[in-house]
């Protein structure tokens, strides 16, 4: 996580604006969302440089805008978006100041439209003044802000409670939306309180300037159906839209990554969760952060580095990543094999109880190299004392990748190694004391655990899933039954085909004989699965510049 001192000013204040294409959609799905006829009153809840200003006055019904009320917090950009309002032959006015402010006005509902793209800012970046009107506006709106929240949740509910029944709204929002922590009170919020809801995926880097994948979230303010919220998912993949679902759900902070599956993969996930089979990985098992040193390439080092300096009285065995343990089990042989290799399979340790490396030529030269790299002003260094004692965290029984390519991978740790930030490291509960590490671990990596982490979790740049200890927590896993027996043979298979599907493959079988689900249920499983790991992996790879991606962003 960036501390302030790191993060630029542009990113402090969310200050990235919207390509004209993305101002389009966004302008033509809120007048499809809207069930209102004759002049419309507008509300732009964050306007930055006025692009959705421009946007309403090239758009088609520009004539039944009555009104635009825009609100900017920069002085600068109001000016600049005053000079847009009037060129697009609009009437109305910008506000300035926090939109947050602005909205705990005590009003009557007054618009027919809302518009805009709100500042993807997190809240360790936010003003002490708008945190306490966003916590205001929360309580207000019976809105949770849970985990860590983001401005844009707080101020895009705000805009909404300014909406007449039946109004429409289009705002461009981050993909987090799908399946973030803290935007799950707000997904609930959002379906308790509309007729319909509707997410327009993009490819990536349809937004220039921002590294996280945007979408286009648009809806009708109202009364749900008795069935509930009316949600469509529309996927645009190469100049093509993709109705991925338009069904009617019920509101819950449940991610809506399963919402990119067809109706019989869904089924079949409803169908496992039903069956009484499956449990949350949380009632077997805890799983926590392990090590933060803070700078792992430093603290974490090979043999050859190890000897040179003589740190060898301070170090303790280490995995450095999960893909130096080849299979199900991390031992010994597997650790030199890892040091013979050159990984760096080595903890730095300066505990107080050690002698001080100080008054060693050896250790002292490494310290020194550190200072010169500027480590003692890192957050996490700086914050100890000395700076280069890191805390001491004791090894888990269990090993967890935090983050995963293919997918995620459970390890017994028979070597008794530590494992740094990148490695969770777990530990059976107490009440669960007779599961055996091997059973858990054995059963772990099947159809329908892989598929639960690829919804629970959350995908970064070059593919990569991260999963945080409370969404490891919610993955599903078999209930405890024989499949230690199995141990050995799928930690060879692993060992074998660690890469493919050839692991997932065995364990399904393994685990679908001890748990049977009805006619093809482990198939649309194990196809569910492989069609989120896919999307994930293809959405991430490298992508055509923006340029030569209009096409992909027609309305």
């Amino acid at each position: 996580m960036r501390t302030w001192d790191q993060t630029s000013q542009q990113k402090l204040r969310g200050g990235f604006y919207t390509p004209p294409p993305l101002v389009d959609i966004c302008i033509a799905r809120a007048a499809e969302s809207t069930d209102l006829e004759g002049k419309l009153d507008v509300l732009e809840p964050s306007v930055g440089d006025g692009a959705f200003l421009s946007g309403l006055g090239r758009s088609g019904w520009r004539d039944r805008v009555r009104s635009v009320t825009a609100v900017e917090l920069i002085d600068t950009e109001a000016h600049r978006a005053e000079r847009h309002l009037h060129a697009a032959g609009l009437t109305g006015a910008v506000h300035r100041g926090s939109a947050l402010k602005w909205a705990l006005a005590e009003r009557e509902p007054a618009f027919d439209l809302a518009i805009g793209n709100p500042p993807f800012v997190r809240f360790q970046f936010v003003s002490h003044e708008d945190k306490t009107h966003a916590r205001a506006i929360a309580a207000r709106h019976d809105l949770r802000l849970a985990g860590v929240a983001n401005l844009w949740i707080p101020l895009l509910a705000a805009a909404l409670r300014q909406l007449r029944p039946c109004a429409g709204f289009s705002f461009v929002v981050p993909t987090e939306i799908l399946h973030g922590v803290s935007a799950g009170g707000f997904r609930r919020w959002l379906l308790e309180r509309c007729e319909h809801v509707q997410l327009e995926l993009f490819a990536p880097r349809s937004f220039p300037n921002v590294l996280q994948e945007v979408a286009v979230l648009s809806g009708r303010w109202g009364k749900p159906g008795a069935g509930g919220t009316r949600l469509i998912f529309i996927e645009h993949v190469h100049g093509r839209k993709l109705i991925l679902t338009d069904d009617a759900v019920s509101p819950s902070t449940d991610p809506w990554t399963v919402y990119l599956l067809d109706r019989f993969e869904r089924q079949a996930f409803a169908v496992a969760r039903q069956s009484g089979f499956f449990e949350p990985l949380g009632n077997h098992a805890r799983f926590e952060v392990s090590t933060v040193t803070g700078a792992n390439d430093f603290f974490c080092i090979d043999d050859r580095t190890r000897q040179a300096f003589g740190l060898e009285p301070w170090t303790q065995p280490l995995l450095p990543r999960i893909r130096h343990a080849p299979g199900l089990s991390y031992d010994s042989s597997d650790l030199e094999a890892a040091r013979s290799g050159g990984a760096r399979s080595w903890l730095l340790c300066f505990r107080k109880s050690l002698p001080d490396p100080g008054l060693a030529a050896g250790p002292a030269a490494y310290l020194r190299e550190g200072v010169l790299r500027g480590l003692p002003e890192r957050y996490k260094c700086r914050i100890r004392t000395p700076w280069y004692r890191i805390p001491e965290v004791s090894p888990g029984r269990l090993m967890l990748s935090k983050r995963s390519h293919g997918f995620p991978r459970m390890v017994v740790n028979d070597a008794g190694v530590r494992t740094t930030d990148t490695i969770y490291r777990g530990r059976l509960l107490r009440k669960r004391s007779g599961l055996e590490a091997r059973a858990l671990t054995a059963s772990f990596h099947n159809s329908l655990t892989m598929l639960s982490a690829e919804l629970e979790g959350r995908s970064f740049g070059g593919g990569v899933l991260e999963l945080v200890p409370s969404e490891v927590a919610r993955l599903l896993i078999p209930q405890p039954g024989g499949s230690a027996k199995h141990f050995e043979r799928l930690d060879q298979r692993a060992r074998k085909a660690l890469h493919g599907d050839a692991l997932i493959d065995m364990t399904t079988d393994v685990v679908a004989l001890e748990r049977p689900l009805e006619g093809s249920t482990w198939e649309l499983l194990a196809r569910a699965h492989r069609r989120l790991r896919d999307r994930r992996l293809d959405r991430n790879r490298e992508s055509q510049p923006a340029s030569d991606r209009t096409g992909a962003l027609a309305a």
